[in-house]
């Protein structure tokens, strides 16, 4: 075999031989050298992508707690951080005293947890006899804790003025209860509160220089008086201790409505009606200042009698009376003890009489039956509310 050959074959032998035996060879390396080798490694990585994440802070532990060491504490870090990863040592004492300096955030429950694991136990609604009676129990006297002091359900007393325009239409084809009036006014009434949801009230209204026609041609008037009487009791409910909450009253009152006019009068009678009345009220606060305002009346079942002056006026036998109003407006309430309101007001007054009349008709000369009247009455009102 010439020298060529001979080399070829012996760099053939030696490479299959290296092969051959290079696993034992690296499972034979020490490992202490192989950790020196990653070490090695590890350090060619400093600055790289986890270098920078990491610090180590060593821990001392304190006098009386055992033996002094050290333990790693690894402390993330942004990637932006330039600091170098820190090493045992003063070095790594200096950052454990900068976080021991930095402030600690806790973290605050969320709305409506509870440190004692359990909502409060919800205000037990006062006795009613407290209720009615406006004692002083516990729970009542912590439902006016919880109110605020220029909230106006603390207010034992309050009274309301107000000028008002009185326009009345009686529609009728009975002559002598077919008429119009129109004219000034005022109301006053006043409201005691035994309790935040109990109460009683009256109230007093009347027109002012009022009159009405006594002659078929419109050209003799005569005085004429309108006249509102009302008392009864009102409960009331709010649905929240806010001043701002809503409510609604309830009432039942003795109403009481007349008209008066001179004995002179040819043309024109007396009239009375009297009755049990049903009230509801709403309270709509848009803030704490301004609330609209709206409610309602009804009188189911009424008594209503026709009294003689210079004309004996019957308008027929047994009478059906009953009415309906409506109402609507707002208050601006300055503090506790003061408020503006306005009102405007619509009722209806229905009396159907059966049976003959008690005289001819002076326009058709004849003696009606079953006399109807709708008597209809529109308020405007401005007042002023004073409480304490």
């Amino acid at each position: 075999m010439d020298g060529p050959k001979k080399k070829r074959m012996k760099r053939l032998v030696f490479t299959i031989s290296l092969l051959a035996f290079a696993p034992q060879a690296g499972a034979q390396i020490d490992p202490s050298s192989a950790i020196l080798i990653q070490g090695s490694k590890a350090s060619t990585r400093e600055g790289g992508l986890d270098s920078g994440r990491y610090t180590k802070v060593p821990r001392v532990e304190g006098p009386g707690s055992g033996p002094s060491r050290s333990t790693e504490v690894k402390r993330a870090l942004p990637a932006s951080d330039p600091r170098p990863i820190a090493q045992d040592g003063p070095a790594s004492a200096s950052i454990a005293s900068e976080e021991a300096t930095q402030p600690v955030l806790v973290s605050q429950p969320p709305p409506g947890t509870f440190l004692s694991g359990a909502p409060p136990a919800p205000l037990a609604p006062p006795p009613l006899g407290q209720v009615l009676m406006g004692g002083s129990g516990d729970e009542l006297d912590q439902y006016r804790q919880v109110l605020s002091p220029e909230d106006r359900r603390l207010n034992l007393l309050e009274v309301n003025l107000a000028p008002a325009f009185i326009y009345n239409d009686s529609k009728s084809g009975y002559a002598h209860r077919d008429y119009t009036t129109a004219g000034p006014g005022f109301q006053a009434d006043a409201r005691v509160w035994f309790s935040p949801f109990f109460g009683v009230q009256g109230s007093y209204a009347a027109t002012l220089s009022g009159d009405v026609s006594d002659s078929l041609n419109d050209k003799r008037s005569v005085a004429a008086t309108h006249q509102w009487v009302t008392a009864g009791i009102r409960s009331r409910r709010f649905f929240s201790s806010s001043r701002s909450s809503p409510s609604l009253s309830f009432g039942v009152d003795y109403y009481e409505y007349q008209m008066r006019v001179p004995q002179l009068a040819v043309l024109r009678g007396k009239i009375r009606t009297t009755g049990p009345q049903l009230v509801i009220e709403g309270d709509w606060p848009t803030s704490s200042r301004y609330s609209w305002l709206l409610g309602a009346t009804f009188l189911p079942k009424a008594r209503h009698r026709e009294s003689a002056t210079s004309v004996d006026l019957r308008s027929g036998g047994n009478v059906d009376t009953n009415g309906v109003g409506f109402n609507v407006g707002g208050r601006l309430q300055y503090d506790r003890s003061g408020a503006m309101f306005f009102r405007l007001s619509h009722t209806i007054e229905k009396n159907l009489f059966s049976g003959a009349a008690g005289s001819a008709d002076p326009i058709t000369g004849t003696v009606p039956q079953g006399v109807s009247v709708l008597n209809s009455f529109t308020v405007f009102q401005i007042g002023y509310t004073w409480g304490n």
